[in-house]
């Protein structure tokens, strides 16, 4: 089996059931790519965007709502590590994520990201730093994402 069969047989679903899946998240949250006028930012979360769906295709990331109706993104881990749950789920984000960012300084944007991840998962900060590769990498895409609401 040649390495693109091998990756088409990974996807669990279809390309466009994962973008339909995330774009309710967007929806959710009003986050339009158009308003973003900073064109660095807006190929970041394009970038962001491509590896949340392929995560989505492969079942290492779920959306689920919670009994509000707010979106609740479920990460699984791919690589098991040391005193981490299996999965990490983000919730929406609030005052207490806002809080938390602003302990960053302003141009420390992984310090904002890793404490709003820390804060919309519930697990703090310090247990979202201890991420790697590409669990690291893909919360870093939520996080992106997020950093708009």
């Amino acid at each position: 089996m040649s390495a693109v069969e091998q990756l088409l047989s990974d996807q669990v679903i279809s390309e466009e059931v994962a973008q339909n899946e995330f774009q309710n998240v967007l929806d959710f949250y009003d986050i339009d790519f158009d308003d973003i006028k900073e064109e660095r930012v807006k190929n970041g979360m394009e970038s962001s965007m491509r590896k949340i769906i392929r995560a989505i295709r492969k079942g290492n990331l779920t959306i689920k709502e919670n009994p509000e109706g707010v979106p609740i993104i479920i990460q699984t881990l791919r690589r098991r590590q040391d005193k981490m749950p299996e999965t990490i789920e983000y919730g929406e984000p609030g005052g207490k994520a806002k809080i938390a960012m602003s302990k960053a300084a302003d141009n420390d944007h992984y310090g904002k990201l890793y404490a709003l991840l820390g804060s919309i998962s519930g697990l703090g900060h310090a247990k979202i730093t201890m991420l790697k590769g590409v669990d690291m990498s893909l919360a870093e895409c939520i996080g992106t994402i997020f950093l708009q609401v």
